[in-house]
């Protein structure tokens, strides 16, 4: 699983199937900070209905303790949990950026052409951590 993270903090993640199935127990991954490919940090999802309207406006809750040190964790309701199962996506506005910025969780296998774009921008950022250019 891996993540970015915009200037906005638009948050989008990208996992495989198998990771999908395993999100009941949590799950962890890379959280890439786009301003800096070179600053990466972590992301973490899991199913905790009571925590998954924290600091959003829908049902994937967003924890901003860590924000700011480049940690993340994101709490999906139960029902965002078969949304994305079942439709390969879930989306929702969260309360940290500037006018309630985007979080979206994607089935890396079920994208649209322009999340293919940035998934594999992401992916090339994650695979050359110390050859990026700051």
């Amino acid at each position: 699983m891996f993540a970015g993270i915009d200037s906005v903090q638009n948050i989008e993640v990208f996992l495989t199937p198998r990771e999908i199935k395993i999100i009941k127990k949590g799950i962890e991954g890379v959280l890439i900070k786009l301003q800096d490919p070179q600053e990466q940090g972590r992301i973490f999802i899991s199913i905790q209905g009571d925590r998954s309207s924290e600091n959003s406006s829908g049902s994937i809750g967003v924890n901003t303790e860590d924000f700011f040190k480049n940690e993340v964790s994101l709490f999906l309701s139960k029902f965002a949990y078969e949304s994305l199962v079942e439709y390969g996506r879930i989306e929702t506005k969260h309360l940290i950026g500037k006018n309630k910025s985007k979080a979206g969780i994607y089935d890396i296998l079920r994208l649209n052409e322009e999340e293919k774009l940035y998934a594999e921008s992401l992916r090339y950022y994650l695979n050359k951590k110390h050859q990026v250019a700051r």
